[in-house]
């Protein structure tokens, strides 16, 4: 049996302690009488997966062409960018700020776009913060006054 076998076999197998599960895995209740095994954390990119849920937020398992194994990598597909429509974060181009948000304006109806965000709680799904590569300038608070010389 090799590994992603084994992994396979562990996911979502009933339990009622950690101990019950495989490495890396805990047991998750669910019901209150017994739980599931899922994986402790995600995994990073290069590594071995099975499904998406197994990788960190931003990377999806795919299947590497070479090896024909399945690996934690980012999306090839092209992410988009300021103020073009979204779903949710994982559509926008992390790497330069941008992260899904519901964008209000007078007389127009709320609609999804990519927008730079200075917290990951304004944005529409997981965020991974530690991909951004861009230093976001510091934007002036409502409000706020400013005195320049």
């Amino acid at each position: 049996m090799d590994e992603d076998e084994e992994a396979d076999a562990c996911y979502k197998r009933k339990c009622s302690a950690n101990e019950n599960c495989c490495e890396g895995s805990v047991c998750v209740e669910i019901d209150g009488v017994e739980g599931e095994c899922l994986p402790a954390d995600g995994r990073s990119e290069g590594e071995r997966c099975i499904r998406d849920e197994d990788c960190e937020v931003g990377l999806f398992c795919e299947r590497e062409h070479k090896s024909g194994g399945k690996f934690c990598q980012a999306s090839v597909s092209r992410k988009k960018q300021l103020n073009e429509g979204c779903d949710m974060s994982v559509d926008c181009d992390i790497e330069k700020g941008l992260c899904c948000q519901l964008q209000r304006r007078i007389r127009q109806r709320a609609k999804k776009v990519c927008s730079y965000f200075s917290d990951a709680l304004q944005c529409i799904g997981p965020v991974a913060v530690d991909k951004v590569k861009v230093e976001l300038p510091k934007l002036p608070v409502p409000g706020e006054k400013r005195i320049y010389f």
